[in-house]
Protein backbone atom coordinates (compact mmCIF):
# COMPACT_ATOMS: atom_id res chain seq x y z
CA UNK A 1 0.00 0.00 0.00
CA UNK A 2 1.39 3.35 -0.90
CA UNK A 3 2.16 6.03 2.20
CA UNK A 4 -0.51 7.77 2.63
CA UNK A 5 2.13 11.53 2.93
CA UNK A 6 2.93 13.09 -0.12
CA UNK A 7 5.82 14.38 -0.61
CA UNK A 8 6.58 17.19 -2.69
CA UNK A 9 10.24 18.27 -4.05
CA UNK A 10 9.94 20.91 -2.13
CA UNK A 11 9.37 19.25 1.62
CA UNK A 12 11.17 16.31 0.83
CA UNK A 13 15.15 17.40 -0.34
CA UNK A 14 16.60 14.78 -2.78
CA UNK A 15 19.56 14.74 -0.83
CA UNK A 16 19.89 14.85 2.98
CA UNK A 17 21.76 18.04 3.81
CA UNK A 18 23.44 18.30 7.28
CA UNK A 19 23.45 21.49 9.53
CA UNK A 20 25.42 22.26 12.95
CA UNK A 21 24.03 23.46 15.41
CA UNK A 22 26.55 25.25 18.08
CA UNK A 23 24.93 26.19 21.15
CA UNK A 24 25.59 26.03 24.76
CA UNK A 25 21.89 26.04 25.30
CA UNK A 26 20.65 23.07 25.26
CA UNK A 27 17.27 23.65 24.88
CA UNK A 28 17.62 25.25 21.76
CA UNK A 29 20.15 22.40 20.39
CA UNK A 30 17.46 19.74 21.18
CA UNK A 31 14.47 21.88 19.77
CA UNK A 32 15.91 23.24 17.18
CA UNK A 33 17.10 19.95 15.90
CA UNK A 34 13.70 18.04 16.11
CA UNK A 35 12.67 21.03 14.29
CA UNK A 36 15.18 20.60 11.51
CA UNK A 37 14.67 17.10 11.93
CA UNK A 38 10.91 17.07 10.85
CA UNK A 39 11.95 18.81 7.75
CA UNK A 40 13.98 16.42 6.69
CA UNK A 41 17.71 17.55 7.69
CA UNK A 42 20.39 15.28 9.20
CA UNK A 43 21.50 17.64 12.17
CA UNK A 44 24.48 17.69 14.40
CA UNK A 45 24.80 19.67 17.48
CA UNK A 46 27.50 20.83 19.40
CA UNK A 47 27.70 23.02 22.67
CA UNK A 48 30.41 25.68 21.97
CA UNK A 49 32.78 26.68 19.73
CA UNK A 50 36.01 24.59 20.43
CA UNK A 51 33.60 21.71 20.40
CA UNK A 52 32.52 22.24 16.89
CA UNK A 53 35.82 23.28 15.75
CA UNK A 54 37.22 19.52 17.19
CA UNK A 55 34.71 17.83 15.00
CA UNK A 56 35.05 20.22 11.79
CA UNK A 57 39.06 19.48 12.53
CA UNK A 58 38.25 15.76 12.66
CA UNK A 59 36.74 15.78 8.99
CA UNK A 60 33.11 16.06 9.77
CA UNK A 61 31.81 18.58 7.14
CA UNK A 62 28.30 20.30 7.48
CA UNK A 63 25.70 21.53 4.98
CA UNK A 64 25.25 24.69 7.02
CA UNK A 65 26.00 25.92 10.40
CA UNK A 66 23.93 27.48 13.15
CA UNK A 67 25.90 29.21 15.17
CA UNK A 68 25.24 30.94 19.03
CA UNK A 69 27.70 34.14 19.58
CA UNK A 70 27.29 34.01 23.11
CA UNK A 71 28.58 31.06 24.13
CA UNK A 72 31.67 29.93 26.93
CA UNK A 73 35.00 28.20 26.00
CA UNK A 74 34.77 29.51 22.07
CA UNK A 75 32.19 32.33 21.61
CA UNK A 76 30.63 32.16 18.11
CA UNK A 77 32.64 34.79 16.56
CA UNK A 78 36.09 33.16 17.26
CA UNK A 79 35.16 30.08 16.13
CA UNK A 80 33.77 32.27 13.14
CA UNK A 81 36.99 33.53 12.30
CA UNK A 82 38.82 30.58 12.91
CA UNK A 83 36.44 28.70 10.62
CA UNK A 84 37.63 31.79 7.85
CA UNK A 85 41.37 30.24 8.91
CA UNK A 86 41.02 26.94 8.43
CA UNK A 87 41.59 24.94 5.00
CA UNK A 88 38.34 23.92 3.56
CA UNK A 89 36.16 25.29 5.95
CA UNK A 90 35.64 29.05 4.74
CA UNK A 91 32.91 27.94 2.51
CA UNK A 92 30.54 26.47 4.97
CA UNK A 93 27.33 28.54 5.70
CA UNK A 94 26.99 30.24 8.83
CA UNK A 95 23.59 32.01 10.36
CA UNK A 96 24.09 33.54 13.12
CA UNK A 97 22.18 33.39 16.29
CA UNK A 98 21.74 35.90 19.00
CA UNK A 99 19.98 37.43 21.83
CA UNK A 100 22.50 40.31 21.99
CA UNK A 101 21.54 42.23 18.24
CA UNK A 102 24.61 45.00 18.79
CA UNK A 103 27.26 42.48 19.11
CA UNK A 104 29.46 43.21 16.10
CA UNK A 105 29.94 41.04 13.49
CA UNK A 106 30.34 40.52 9.51
CA UNK A 107 28.05 37.27 8.51
CA UNK A 108 24.31 36.90 8.68
CA UNK A 109 22.92 36.85 12.25
CA UNK A 110 19.71 36.37 13.30
CA UNK A 111 18.20 38.20 17.16
CA UNK A 112 16.71 35.47 19.48
CA UNK A 113 13.77 34.11 20.15
CA UNK A 114 13.97 33.78 15.95
CA UNK A 115 10.53 32.45 14.20
CA UNK A 116 11.45 29.19 13.05
CA UNK A 117 9.99 29.57 9.53
CA UNK A 118 11.87 32.73 9.14
CA UNK A 119 15.19 30.53 9.74
CA UNK A 120 13.83 27.82 7.41
CA UNK A 121 14.00 31.19 5.03
CA UNK A 122 17.82 31.96 5.31
CA UNK A 123 18.73 28.17 5.64
CA UNK A 124 17.22 27.70 2.10
CA UNK A 125 18.72 31.01 0.94
CA UNK A 126 22.08 29.29 1.80
CA UNK A 127 21.99 26.32 0.83
CA UNK A 128 21.36 27.73 -2.94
Amino acid sequence: MPDSKAHTAETQPTTTRTVMIVDDDRDIRENLGELLRDEGFNVEAAWNGAEAMKRLQSGFRPDLIILDLMMPVMDGATFRSRLREENGMAAIPVIGLTAFPKVPVDFKCLIKPVRFDRLMDHIRTALH
